[in-house]
């Protein structure tokens, strides 16, 4: 089973009854992500705003607790989130992660299909989107 939580700056006042927050906020709810921060995370000169905001997957969680982080570094809050009672089967769940093999080996495969490759129809090209389309589409699996 996925289990979502969106975090970060998202450039957008949800304290604000916006057009564009509440679009969102609906957007999300969609996906049964709700927004949990309910407190301004940046404030300036006694004006708050709620930019860093945490949605949470509301089917896996039944218990969601959000607190200001108030460090005094930045005007930027931080925010601390506990989740309890997770409706999470208690399965073991094994991650994919891919990674690039970078060795000697590789990286002289990936020298020699740099040297060998005719560069003529990418340089004289005029317009960007017309080099890029030029550019070998191998070399973006090996990098």
């Amino acid at each position: 089973m996925l289990v979502y939580l969106i975090y970060g700056d998202l450039k957008l006042n949800l304290l604000t009854k916006s057009n564009d927050a509440l679009k969102l906020v609906t957007l999300m709810n969609t996906f049964y992500l709700m927004q949990v921060v309910d407190f301004p995370t940046r404030i300036i000169n006694n004006n708050g705003t709620l930019i860093y905001t945490i949605f949470v997957d509301t089917m896996i969680y039944d218990e969601i607790q959000v607190k200001p982080f108030i460090n005094g570094l930045s005007h930027h809050d931080a925010q601390i989130i506990c989740l309890q009672n997770t409706n999470i089967g208690l399965q073991q769940s094994v991650s994919k992660i891919k990674s690039r093999l970078i060795n000697e080996q590789t990286i002289k495969h990936f020298q020699t299909l740099l040297k060998d490759k005719t560069w003529d129809t990418v340089y004289k090209s005029t317009c960007i989107n017309e080099m890029y389309s030029r550019f070998p589409r191998h070399f973006f699996k090996i990098l």
